[in-house]
């Protein structure tokens, strides 16, 4: 056995008591197609308004060139 198979085995035997503390929630905590509709809404709608300023942004560069004289000055 390799060492990196035997680390994968002790992160998987670590793992295994805390997925087994944590069982699925019931069937009846799933949430119906209105409010499913209501949260697609409402996550379109807020991607809208982090949309709208990206629409304004200008990106502006400049270069600007320097020579310098032998005696290292900015000519």
């Amino acid at each position: 056995m390799t060492a990196g198979f035997r680390f994968a085995l002790w992160i998987l035997a670590a793992a295994c008591p805390v997925a087994a503390q944590n069982p699925p929630a019931p069937a009846s905590s799933n949430p119906s197609d209105t409010e499913l509709r209501e949260i697609v809404k409402k996550s379109v709608e807020e991607d809208n308004l982090n949309f709208e300023p990206s629409r304004n942004y200008v990106y502006l560069e400049d270069t600007e060139t320097r020579l310098v004289d032998a005696k290292g000055k900015v000519t």
